[in-house]
């Protein structure tokens, strides 16, 4: 059975991962205390992340006057990724509370438009890790050592269930269905990707 240190170690570790996360042009980039995800050539999505205050989120569009869309929208206050789908029609947010992160869908019409942050769906991996790996095929591909379509787990412990390493999975954007796409490649020491 892992111990409560090293499961706390584990969900800081993949919050740093999930911060340094640089996806290319259109995704997420990490400016100090501002996350940012492209929506367009001039505009933005800019997360103000507070250390121990709320985290404000903004639209910014070249020159003009930033529009402010609300503050501490996200599940858990401490927001630590946040990218737009190719597509511009969703928006992943990835937020950490007391290094336990969670995994939102927001639908990015209803945000930038009527300023409502509407969550499509939420990914819990309570006691284990998630991450994002990338919008992939119409689909957000995201890696947890959870067996995320099980979940919740209500039957024994959850504990039992984490993986030693992580898996893939592919989150379907018009069925909100989980599926793993691959599974866990152990690192052997001594070794690279």
């Amino acid at each position: 059975m892992r111990s409560e240190k090293g499961l706390i170690l584990r969900c800081v570790f993949f919050a740093v991962i999930a911060m340094s996360l640089q996806l290319g042009a259109h995704e997420a980039a990490n400016d100090g205390r501002f996350l940012k995800t492209h929506l367009s050539d001039r505009c933005e999505l800019v997360v103000r992340v507070g250390e121990g205050s709320e985290s404000c989120w903004s639209q910014v569009c070249g020159s003009e006057k930033p529009v402010h869309l609300g503050c501490d929208l996200s599940a858990l206050r401490q927001v630590v990724a946040v990218s737009a789908s190719p597509d511009r029609k969703w928006l992943e947010v990835l937020s950490v509370g007391e290094g336990h992160p969670m995994l939102e869908v927001v639908a990015l019409d209803a945000l930038i438009g009527q300023r409502e942050y509407r969550v499509m769906t939420t990914i819990n991996p309570y006691p284990g890790t998630i991450g994002l790996a990338d919008w992939q095929d119409g689909e957000l591909r995201i890696v947890s050592d959870m067996p995320l379509p099980d979940m919740p787990i209500t039957d024994g412990d959850p504990l039992a269930r984490m993986g030693a390493n992580d898996d893939v999975y592919a989150l379907d954007l018009a069925s909100w269905k989980i599926r793993r796409v691959e599974p866990a490649k152990p690192q052997v020491p001594g070794t690279k990707d």
